[in-house]
């Protein structure tokens, strides 16, 4: 007599017993198995009987897929686009005080619309996102809405920042960061000569001079 129990002809979940199938080195009694996909496997008697193995590895492969399917928008890709974290960082900042920055958005009463609460519908409103571009809102005192946001590069979201200094040049109002790039100058250099009272044109005409290594 055999001193196992006889389990041929058992299911366990995916697996059906066909036959026994000897020992292994630890002495564990295996089985022949057949999945539900068609395919056979060996496989130890106590991990059929306590779940441990539930198919013959079909089933976590369609685990897997599904979970990874989840990750997947209806535009056929995963939530790892710049369009993605754009939007994201923009929810974040709106809705979690823990978040970094939250205090310059949703802290201030800066939100988002309601139909952009899904990630397909900005994305829909909003188009992909150009390579070195930003998401930008029009008016830093709007919420986040397709007629008040925008790509826009670095340079155009910097001078569209609250915090942006503007200075009259000639006739017009115009930012330090443009005067810097248009005269050359580093815009920290310009700011320090503006703020210590510098004539604008003396801040703009005088060149930079190197900066000393200090021994």
């Amino acid at each position: 007599m055999p001193r196992y129990k006889d389990i041929t002809g058992q299911k366990f979940v995916r697996l059906l017993v066909i036959e026994y199938a000897g020992k292994n080195k630890q002495g564990r009694v295996l089985w022949k198995c057949k999945c539900d996909c068609g395919n056979f496997k060996i496989i130890d008697g106590d991990s059929l009987k306590f779940g441990g193995t539930k198919s013959c590895g079909c089933l976590n492969k369609e685990v897997a897929k599904e979970r990874m399917s989840k990750l997947n928008l209806s535009h056929g890709e995963t939530r790892k686009t710049r369009e993605y974290y754009a939007w994201k960082g923009m929810r974040d900042r709106c809705k979690y005080p823990t978040t970094n920055g939250f205090d310059n958005y949703g802290g201030r009463g800066i939100g988002y619309c309601e139909r952009w609460e899904s990630y397909e519908n900005f994305l829909e409103d909003m188009g992909r996102c150009p390579e070195g571009y930003f998401l930008d809102r029009i008016d830093n005192d709007g919420d986040y809405c397709k007629e008040n946001c925008r790509w826009a590069t670095r340079f155009e979201q910097d001078l569209n920042k609250r915090t942006t200094k503007f200075v009259t040049f000639g006739n017009a109002q115009i930012s330090v960061m443009e005067l810097a790039v248009e005269f050359k100058i580093p815009r920290d250099v310009l700011n320090s000569r503006i703020l210590k009272g510098w004539p604008l044109l003396k801040a703009l005409s005088k060149p930079v001079g190197r900066r000393r290594n200090k021994c």
